[in-house]
């Protein structure tokens, strides 16, 4: 699972690329509660890592532009913030 996002420094005009992993492989679970289990423990992993990475971007000096995520949930989650983010795999 990754994220990837774009920010942009609104006094530089700088783009900051950020790129997320954690390596779990696990995009859709199926019917077993292992898939189940390793689904969740992936996404909670990733959005703590993703949290710890932007964390020095939240202000008002910094702008997210772009959010790109192969975890449909994420996905979803984002898109009802408010944010545009694209489905796909990692570059």
């Amino acid at each position: 699972m990754f994220i990837e996002i774009k920010i942009k420094n609104l006094q530089s005009g700088e783009i900051i690329p950020v790129k997320i992993e954690n390596g779990c492989s696990t995009f859709l679970p199926n019917e077993s509660m292992l898939s189940k289990i390793d689904f969740v423990k992936g996404t909670t992993d990733l959005l703590l890592k993703f949290g710890k990475a932007i964390r020095k971007y939240a202000n008002k000096d910094h702008e997210i532009l772009e959010i790109k995520t192969d975890n449909g949930f994420i996905a979803e989650q984002l898109m009802k913030r408010g944010y545009k983010v694209n489905l796909g795999d990692l570059e």
